[in-house]
C-alpha cells in the first residue's frame, strides 16, 4: 500500500507491505532515487515482517521543501515515519549509497529504535568530500537543461552524459531509463537541496566502529567507489560481503544474491538476540 504522510513538517511518500513476528524493516534510498527502487526488496522482506519504504525530501512523490536538507534532519524523517507506521519498537534499518549516511545518522541518534543496520554500497560514511565536488560540478549543468527543457530537457542531458555523469549506470537498458527518470522528475530545489544534504554530512565510520550494533555491509566486486571494511573492524559485529559482478545496483541487478545475503544477516541478528536474551 502506498499513501502520502506528513511528518517532521514534510509530505512523504510512504510504501508499507506485510505483518508478521519479525522485526519490521525500514529501507532507506539514496540520491536520486525513491521507493521504488525496492521494488524486488519490499515484497522478498514483506512475507514475514512489517517493512516500510519511503520517498525521502525531494524524490518521487514526496515534498521538496525549500529548507530542511540536513542528515539528522532526515534522520528525524525516518523516526516520524516510524511513528506514523505504527512502528514502535526497534527496526532493521537498510540503507543505499547516501542513503547509508541517513541510516548511520538515525542508528547513532535513535539507538532504541535500532536494532540492526545494513549498508549496501557504503562508501559514502567514509566521507563525502569527492561527493561534494562532483555535486557541484553537476549541479549548474542540471539547472540549466531544468531550465531550458524542463524535465524532458534534464532527462536527454542526463541520457547524453550518461557515464560522464556517473562513473556507474545500470547495466540493464530498462533500468537506464527508469533511473533517468528518477533523476529527470526531480524539481530544482532537490538539486540545491542535494548540496546542503551532502554539506553536512559527517564521517560516520568511526562512531560506527565504536558500538556493538549489528552491521552488515554488502558492495559489489565493480562499485567504482569501493568501501574500506578495515574502518569497521573495531565493531565485533560487523560483517562485510560482497556480490560479484555487481556495481552499485546491487538489490535492483542482483536481487536473489542480495536477498539470501539479507537472510542471512537477520538469521544471525534473530540468533544473537535469542542468546542475549537467555544470558
Amino acid at each position: 500500500m502506498k499513501n502520502q504522510v506528513v511528518v517532521n513538517g514534510c509530505e512523504f511518500e510512504v510504501w508499507q507491505e506485510g505483518s508478521g513476528a519479525k522485526t519490521p524493516v525500514i529501507l532507506i534510498h539514496g540520491e536520486g532515487h525513491g521507493l521504488d527502487y525496492f521494488e524486488y526488496v519490499v515484497p522478498h522482506l514483506a512475507k514475514d515482517r512489517h517493512v516500510v519504504a519511503f520517498s525521502r525530501r525531494g524524490h518521487g512523490r514526496s515534498a521538496c521543501p525549500e529548507w530542511g536538507w540536513s542528515v539528522y534532519l532526515q534522520a528525524r524523517d525516518v523516526a516520524g515515519i516510524l511513528d506514523a507506521t505504527g512502528i514502535d519498537g526497534p527496526a532493521d534499518v537498510l540503507g543505499v549509497a547516501f542513503g547509508t549516511t541517513v541510516a548511520s545518522e538515525f542508528a547513532l541518534s535513535f539507538p532504541e529504535r535500532t536494532r540492526s543496520l545494513a549498508m549496501v554500497a557504503w562508501s559514502e560514511i567514509e566521507g563525502v568530500e569527492s561527493y561534494i565536488a562532483l555535486f557541484e560540478k553537476q549541479t549548474p549543468g542540471v539547472l540549466a537543461a531544468l531550465e531550458s527543457g524542463g524535465r524532458e530537457g534534464l532527462k536527454e542531458y542526463v541520457l547524453a552524459g550518461a557515464r560522464e555523469w556517473s562513473p556507474v549506470w545500470p547495466a540493464r537498458a530498462e533500468h537506464r531509463q527508469v533511473y533517468s527518470d528518477w533523476l529527470s522528475n526531480r524539481p530544482a530545489g532537490a538539486w540545491l537541496g542535494r548540496l546542503e544534504f551532502v554539506s553536512s554530512v559527517p564521517r560516520y565510520v568511526d562512531r560506527l566502529a565504536a558500538t556493538k550494533i549489528p552491521i552488515l555491509g554488502i558492495e559489489g566486486g565493480n562499485d567504482p567507489f569501493p568501501c574500506d571494511p578495515s574502518t569497521l573492524a573495531g565493531n565485533p559485529n560487523f560483517v562485510q560481503t560482497y556480490i560479484e559482478g555487481a556495481d552499485r545496483f546491487i538489490h535492483w541487478e542482483h536481487p536473489v544474491e542480495f536477498h539470501a545475503l539479507l537472510d542471512e544477516f537477520y538469521d544471525r541478528v534473530e540468533s544473537m538476540a535469542d542468546t542475549a536474551a537467555l544470558g
